[in-house]
């Protein structure tokens, strides 16, 4: 049976059997807890699907369960969960599985349904070719619905939890008990307490395209015994009347699909798939669909009559004959009183439809329960929707139950808030690593002269140490270059006679002071292609008769050609490039 991917009360073990590694806990449900781990001889990622230990007690079940499971080992099609393999250990059941991530069919019916007729035929015709598949060598589902069909990131279907149904004959308590909670797909003659059989998946796929096309169950009901009596006696609403988009073709497909009698229905998975197919074909070339498919009906063969054996009415005097009818009618009114004074008895109230609450903010989810005379309880977890937001709910909506039952909200705490440490005075790669740990990353700003700073070690951070922010904030750091190196030195002072000695009042004038003209030079160069951390930070510095500029300040790849014009000022211009930093050439002009 399904098992949804929610968070349960059972912890899965950290080992499992001699073969597997315990990953973490994938989810809860009702028969089995669910874990992702890994197969040692492999490393390939598994589900494994333990019995819950109360229903490991009853070991004729338990066998019947890994029975049912190996047996569906012999199913492989693209299209089919895989099973690896079902064993009893140390006084429990478990089936391990392939590990299939996504979605259910649900939850994509819940979010966009109607969907797409091209859309919904091609799951049902994937969903269609697993069953055919599996009718071919004698397995049957007995269990498909919406919550058994999964759909990853690619749009590929996987049906899961072939089998299992079958296990649930032994079974009577669990078998109502799925009869009762699952009753949307479920054909007639399984809600009867019937075994399942080829035309029971048929039916099941019927209202799950049902469904998908109309974003409809096709029966509702205030009970789970309400709509297993309208699968059993009612007709569902048409298809086209919800949904007029839906082609005929396909309508008439899914109306037969949904056939009372199986023997009304597709025969199995096989003679359904023709025609989905045909469907398929028509929508991708454009061709029109107004017409009902060609319906091949399969001779059945008459049964042989019981011998019945007739009362000689000689032998019984006639007043007696009709008070035996009147008393066998008396009789049967009985029961059926009894029966339903008994439902009510044993129903004193109505089950309630949970109300869809993802998506609102919880006041509002929690009046949508109280409305419904439901109880509810909150579990916080960290998202990227807003603080308050309901995430998920479990049971999901539209589900039956009864009032007072607890609905688990999951809701939205906002984003995780990282505390920004402190990285001043720390070197660039210090600094980087420190602020990885919270998730934040680091990016270099500008590069300023310091006395106390070592070259390559952070001056200064925005945001400053102590803010709150959410991860993957980025710190932007300014970088040390070290002490200001000392200015040049005065050029040698030019006398008129060189042989004779200086004035001694005559202080020497630097050269760069000597004349104030404006002069342009060309700087170019090419970044090394190696020993550089990408991107490049390059810095020009110009030091002239105005002093220290920064004329250029800019990010290069490893390797790139930098050209560019400079103005300065004076007779006397040095000229300083740095890569990251550090100095990489320096000249005078």
């Amino acid at each position: 049976m399904p098992e949804p991917q929610t968070s349960g009360a059972t912890p899965a073990p950290q080992t499992i059997s001699a073969r597997y590694d315990h990953l973490r806990r994938a989810g809860e449900g009702a028969l089995f807890s669910v874990a992702l781990a890994r197969e040692r001889a492999t490393s390939r990622q598994v589900a494994v699907k333990t019995l819950k230990p109360q229903l490991a007690q009853d070991g004729r079940f338990a066998a019947r369960l890994v029975a049912e499971a190996n047996a569906a080992r012999r199913l492989d099609h693209p299209n089919a969960a895989r099973v690896i393999e079902a064993s009893q250990e140390n006084g429990t059941a478990y089936i391990v599985t392939e590990y299939v991530p996504g979605t259910t069919l649900r939850d994509r019916i819940r979010r966009t349904a109607p969907l797409p007729v091209a859309v919904a035929v091609d799951i049902a015709v994937d969903i269609c070719e697993a069953l055919a598949a599996a009718h071919k060598i004698g397995i049957v589902h007995g269990d498909l619905r919406p919550h058994n069909v999964i759909i990853n990131a690619d749009g590929a279907v996987k049906v899961t939890d072939f089998g299992l149904a079958r296990a649930l004959d032994d079974s009577a308590d669990l078998q109502m008990n799925s009869v009762l909670r699952w009753v949307q797909c479920l054909s007639p003659e399984v809600a009867e307490g019937r075994p399942p059989v080829p035309a029971s998946d048929v039916y099941s796929l019927g209202c799950t395209l049902y469904e998908m096309l109309t974003a409809e169950a096709p029966f509702a009901g205030d009970n789970a015994i309400v709509v297993a009596l309208k699968h059993a006696r009612e007709k569902a609403r048409p298809v086209r009347e919800v949904n007029p988009s839906v082609p005929r073709a396909l309508a008439a497909v899914v109306e037969r699909a949904m056939e009372k009698a199986p023997a009304d229905r597709y025969a199995d998975g096989e003679a359904m798939l023709t025609d989905l197919r045909a469907i398929q074909k028509a929508l991708r070339a454009n061709k029109s669909l107004d017409y009902v498919p060609a319906r091949v009906l399969t001779p059945v063969t008459n049964p042989t009559l019981p011998e019945v054996v007739y009362e000689d009415e000689d032998t019984v005097p006639r007043y007696l004959s009709i008070a035996r009818n009147i008393t066998l009618m008396l009789v049967g009114v009985a029961v059926v009183l009894c029966f339903y004074f008994l439902y009510g008895l044993l129903q004193p109230q109505r089950d309630v439809i949970v109300p869809e609450v993802v998506g609102l903010d919880t006041q509002a989810a929690e009046k949508a329960l109280q409305d419904k005379n439901l109880q509810w309880s909150i579990l916080q977890r960290e998202s990227t929707r807003p603080a308050g937001e309901v995430l998920n709910q479990q049971p999901d909506a539209n589900q039956p139950v009864k009032p007072g039952r607890n609905v688990q909200l999951f809701v939205s705490k906002g984003p995780k808030i990282v505390i920004v440490p402190n990285i001043t005075e720390m070197s660039l790669d210090r600094a980087r690593e420190r602020a990885a740990q919270d998730g934040l990353a680091v990016k270099k700003g500008e590069y300023k002269h310091d006395e106390n700073i070592q070259k390559g070690y952070v001056i200064d951070q925005d945001p400053p140490s102590g803010d709150q922010v959410s991860p993957g904030k980025t710190i932007t750091v300014t970088v040390s270059m070290g002490p200001e190196p000392p200015p040049p030195p005065p050029p040698a002072p030019v006398y008129t006679d060189p042989y004779a000695a200086p004035p001694a009042d005559t202080t020497p004038t630097p050269l760069g002071a000597q004349s104030g003209r404006l002069r342009s030079f060309s700087v170019g160069f090419k970044v090394p292609k190696a020993g550089y951390q990408e991107p490049v930070e390059v810095q020009i510095v110009v030091v002239d008769q105005r002093g220290e500029v920064t004329v250029a300040d800019e990010q290069h790849n490893l390797g790139d050609s930098v050209s560019k014009q400079v103005d300065a000022q004076g007779e006397r211009v040095r000229i300083r490039v740095y890569l990251n930093g550090q100095l990489f050439s320096e000249e005078v002009k």
